[in-house]
């Protein structure tokens, strides 16, 4: 695969005359350092960044409840924006949010109505949440140009999936992944899969992730996944007619911790050329967030250097046993990160500050996996990336 130095790729040739575009960009919340911005007045976003996401359908993966009123429950944690301040993000264009991720249930069931609400009133489709489960896996369709397009989202399943009676995200369970990809390509002439996965910062994809988008074009006909959740951007790989994109990165996401790594605020706007066979062509657009939380295009230096790594990224991913290496490598360090803080908790006596930590990580499902990976890389236990019912 190779990406020119204007940040384009071309798949192949394209003879169909039903064409569109779209732009898609990663992880969004307005929170920390972009709130601040936001509540002096300041911009969060340079005026050339709405030109660069200029396509007849622009998307974005909405981490965080827009609200007013809902709360985040202080036992769990979490994230929210203030809806008040999220004029600025709607100014960009975007036509659909994803909301199949861990944070759209931050404030519970009504915070995700307040969202529900406020795109509507905003004229912004979404996908991937909702009332139950079979609202937070419904299609979504849009037609432009002559195209009937398909929108569904997956979160991996945390604290948030929605059940037959209760709200939530739509879970990243294969089964349930697998019945509404079959139903929806009955229905539509393209099918965006977007798929909220992964380790946070890794450079590669989890490997059963890996090989279940694999399977999902290879099997079942896919021709786009829209991949999101390590906040960092991942390679880019071509797979017959299919394009998978295993990460897109952050698109404006501010977190104190995130400040260390530096790709979690040097990313991509990923543009597509459409037809009715999948994505014919690319072009990757470097964007910046600064040290002041401003998102800006990036320089002709900054723009090189993240064109050199989603490239780099992108050879690595050919090959299944690197990326079996890559996730090795990651969950070994996690671990050590993961297992040192109860163990420092211990060796203090701190009971109270052991049971936080056990309330707040160690239950939730990112952990859980993180467990159960690092189990099967040393004694090879099966993966938690199935449902119950599917392991049984």
């Amino acid at each position: 695969m190779l990406i020119d130095s204007h940040g384009s790729l071309k798949l192949r040739p394209s003879t169909d005359n039903k064409q569109l575009t779209m732009s898609l960009v990663g992880d969004i919340n307005l929170g920390q350092g972009i709130e601040e911005r936001l509540v002096a007045g300041q911009a969060a976003f340079s005026e050339e960044i709405a030109g660069l996401l200029v396509a007849d359908l622009v998307v974005g993966n909405l981490e965080g409840p827009q609200v007013t009123k809902a709360t985040v429950n202080p036992e769990r944690g979490g994230m929210k924006c203030r809806a008040e301040l999220s004029a600025p993000l709607f100014e960009l264009g975007f036509t659909h949010f994803n909301l199949a991720n861990n944070h759209t249930m931050d404030c519970g069931a009504d915070g995700m109505r307040e969202t529900l609400d406020l795109l509507r009133q905003r004229g912004v489709a979404n996908f991937g949440a909702g009332e139950n489960l079979e609202a937070a896996c419904k299609l979504v369709t849009v037609e432009r140009k002559g195209l009937r397009l398909g929108f569904l989202g997956f979160s991996q399943p945390e604290l948030d999936s929605a059940t037959m009676a209760g709200a939530g995200v739509a879970p990243l369970h294969r089964q349930v992944v697998l019945d509404a990809v079959r139903a929806a390509q009955k229905q539509v002439d393209l099918l965006i899969l977007s798929l909220h996965e992964g380790y946070e910062f890794s450079d590669v994809p989890r490997l059963d992730f890996y090989d279940f988008c694999h399977e999902l074009v290879d099997e079942e006909g896919v021709r786009v996944i829209y991949g999101h959740h390590p906040h960092v951007p991942h390679g880019i790989e071509v797979r017959g007619e299919s394009l998978i994109l295993y990460s897109v990165g952050n698109f404006a996401f501010d977190l104190t911790y995130h400040r260390a790594h530096t790709y979690t605020r040097h990313s991509v706007i990923v543009k597509l050329e459409l037809d009715s066979e999948g994505c014919h062509a690319l072009r990757l657009e470097p964007v910046v967030l600064t040290a002041e939380h401003l998102l800006r295009p990036a320089t002709a230096t900054e723009r090189q250097d993240i064109l050199d790594h989603v490239l780099e990224l992108s050879r690595l991913i050919q090959d299944r046993r690197t990326v079996a290496d890559r996730n090795r490598e990651f969950v070994e360090k996690v671990m050590s990160v993961v297992l040192d803080a109860p163990w420092q908790a211990a060796l203090r006596n701190n009971r109270q500050e052991f049971e936080r930590f056990c309330r707040s990580q160690i239950h939730r499902w990112p952990y859980a996996k993180v467990f159960c990976d690092f189990s099967e890389q040393v004694v090879g236990y099966q993966r938690l990336s199935q449902s119950p019912r599917d392991r049984a």
